[in-house]
């Protein structure tokens, strides 16, 4: 599996396509070739199309709006900060703001998102891929 990056001038856009397929796009115009599976994510940023059942969800978590499974409202919950989770789901949020004591993996997580610390090779490949340097495999 190939991790594949985009920039545009506003924001680092990460997809995830399959091996051996080449993706080149021009992400101001939503142009380009890409797996089904990349259209419908790009579609999901975009809030266009017709989607999955799953994916529609997650653009509806994305926007805040609708009903959703309970594990979905604890990771809209989660986004927004409020609300009383799980063990596990208070430390992701705990996690996103970079506070609190947690376990070693998850404290690997929080320094690969401010990007800075010793972790391992995967960890660091992903790290670069958030950064949007390099060029990775999978």
């Amino acid at each position: 599996m190939t991790l594949c990056l985009a920039t545009s001038r506003l924001r680092l856009k990460m997809f995830v396509c399959p091996q051996k397929l080449l993706i080149n796009i021009n992400l101001e115009t939503g142009e380009g070739t890409m797996s089904e599976a990349t259209l419908q994510e790009m579609t999901l940023r975009n809030g266009e199309g017709t989607m999955s059942e799953a994916t529609l969800q997650e653009m509806t978590l994305r926007n805040g709006e609708g009903t959703l499974s309970e594990a979905t409202l604890q990771e809209m919950t989660l986004r927004n900060g409020e609300g009383t989770l799980s063990k596990a789901t208070l430390q992701e949020m705990t996690l996103r703001n970079g506070e609190g004591t947690l376990s070693e993996a998850t404290l690997q997580e929080m320094t690969l998102r401010t990007g800075e610390g010793t972790m391992s090779e995967a960890t660091l490949q992903e790290m670069t891929l958030r950064n949007g340097e390099g060029t990775l495999s999978g």
